[in-house]
């Protein structure tokens, strides 16, 4: 083979590999391009969310949700073990709990945790669990929590956290008190 026919080959496939890493990446910036504008499009849309800033409040009635399973296939169930997480962010004030009801699907109420006033110190967490073996709560479970100051303090950040593991599977979530009633 002559270098003539050897160098115009080189160049041929050279070319080719070329155009293959232009395609390539020119897939990449358009995918690239499809997940910002679906990020943009979740962060634009997901105003009904709760904002990150936490007001001030001497008091509070406080709804959140619960799972202490989810129906499956079939009629199965995928249980969940539920941490309640009750945060105090006011650095310099304590808040007094005074309820941390536990309810289930139909309303009915399955376990009350303070038969007395408890303190949260500034910055201190008070955690409640329910165990992935109970499933009394249901896929409607919820806690219904109160808590009040002697003045006005940062708003406490209350969550639930679910997870469970079964049969190699795990899950987690999470969801976050909603205001009822401010004192």
């Amino acid at each position: 083979m002559k270098d003539s026919h050897k160098a115009l080959l080189i160049l041929a496939i050279s070319l080719l590999v070329f155009a293959g890493l232009i395609a390539m990446f020119s897939i990449t910036v358009e995918k690239f391009n499809d997940t910002v504008n679906k990020i943009e499009a979740t962060s634009s849309s997901s105003s009904s969310e709760r904002p990150l800033s936490i007001d001030y409040s001497d008091g509070q009635n406080i709804y959140v949700p619960a799972y202490s399973y989810l129906p499956g296939i079939g009629g199965s169930k995928f249980s969940l073990s539920i941490l309640l997480s009750i945060r105090n962010t006011d650095p310099n004030s304590s808040i007094s709990l005074t309820k941390v009801d536990y309810y289930d699907t139909d309303g009915q109420l399955a376990k009350r945790f303070l038969l007395n006033t408890i303190i949260i110190a500034p910055m201190e967490t008070k955690e409640y669990f329910i165990e992935q073996s109970d499933q009394l709560g249901g896929s409607g479970a919820n806690f219904f929590i109160n808590w009040n100051a002697d003045s006005f303090v940062y708003e406490p950040v209350v969550e639930a956290l679910m997870y469970g593991m079964s049969e190699g599977q795990s899950m987690e979530f999470k969801s976050q008190g909603l205001i009822i009633k401010k004192d």
